[in-house]
């Protein structure tokens, strides 16, 4: 049989010396405590493992969490939701991680170092739509530059041209 002062029995549990304290006062541990002079108490670890699921509200939950370390609180998961608890110091950290990420990511698109993908978008229509205004012109500017086409050689040419633009369109697509 394993005697424990309520601190070191606090620790297996994963809770402070005050509240194994409580859980003696409140009577949620009545066998597996005894009083040593009449002042500190002993906690039968086994017996007060048994009490203590059957006694103390959330005791599951509580036997599954390890004490944090002094840097950082775990992430648990929660047995009666099948949930991923956090504790608030983890969501500190984690809004601070993503606040860090946030701010990176505005220096680098105001740097120009990332574009938003609208202005992408219409930059390059801007450019398709002038290249293929111009591609269009050739057979009246061949018309004007050389009067020895004939009205026929402008349509061909013309044809040329835009069974080339819908050649492209048609590889894009």
């Amino acid at each position: 049989m394993t005697w424990l002062s309520p601190a070191a029995y606090g620790a297996t549990r994963g809770v402070t010396k005050q509240a194994v304290l409580k859980a003696i006062k409140s009577g949620r541990l009545p066998t597996s405590c005894r009083r040593v002079d009449g002042k500190r108490w002993e906690i039968n670890q086994q017996a007060a493992d048994a009490e203590w699921d059957e006694n103390t509200a959330g005791s599951k939950s509580a036997s599954l969490i390890q004490p944090p370390r002094a840097a950082e609180q775990p992430e648990f998961f929660h047995p009666d939701s099948g949930e991923v608890a956090m504790t608030l110091m983890a969501a500190k950290r984690l809004k601070g991680e993503y606040d860090a990420k946030l701010a990176k990511l505005k220096y680098e698109q105001d740097s120009g170092l990332y574009v938003k993908v609208e202005d992408v978008k219409a930059e390059w229509f801007s450019i398709v739509t002038a290249v293929k205004t111009k591609l269009l012109a050739i057979p009246s500017k061949a018309k004007s530059n050389l009067p020895h086409l004939t009205p026929a050689d402008i349509d061909m040419l013309d044809r040329l041209v835009r069974e080339a633009l819908e050649d492209i369109s048609h590889e894009l697509n």
